[in-house]
């Protein structure tokens, strides 16, 4: 599975990134929530966003992906460590939310259900790609 990481902290994009990989999973790590926006970028399976990240707040980036025909059946985790983040994330649309300080097997279960979750919607046709 192709993961997005929206993570401008290097220290745990680097956490995140090793994680992720050892999952078998292949990642990509940006710090700019614009980038998935780009023409010709090759979607992820899956995205998740740190609050703090350059272009949007976690809310407009996860709301956008969310409205956008192309994009909106992407899960997407949110990593935040404030309530109101939390919040607003949840009325965006998120499919997950952890909250900071988190647990990297809290991470590691979310991803696998989120997959399962997609894997299911493919399989009954409800999902693009």
């Amino acid at each position: 599975m192709r993961i997005f990481i929206f993570e401008s902290d290097e220290d745990t994009s680097h956490l995140l990134n090793h994680t992720i990989r050892s999952l078998g999973h292949e990642v990509t790590i940006g710090d700019n929530g614009l980038l998935v926006f780009t023409k010709g970028f090759d979607h992820p399976e899956m995205i998740i966003i740190d609050s703090s990240i350059e272009g949007f707040s976690a809310p407009e980036l996860c709301r956008k992906l969310k409205t956008t025909a192309d994009l909106n059946h992407i899960p997407v985790i949110i990593l935040s460590g404030a309530a109101q983040v939390t919040s607003a994330c949840h009325s965006a649309g998120a499919d997950a939310i952890l909250s900071k300080p988190f647990k990297l097997e809290q991470l590691k279960i979310t991803i696998q259900d989120l997959r399962r979750k997609l894997r299911g919607f493919k399989e009954i046709g409800e999902c693009p790609k």
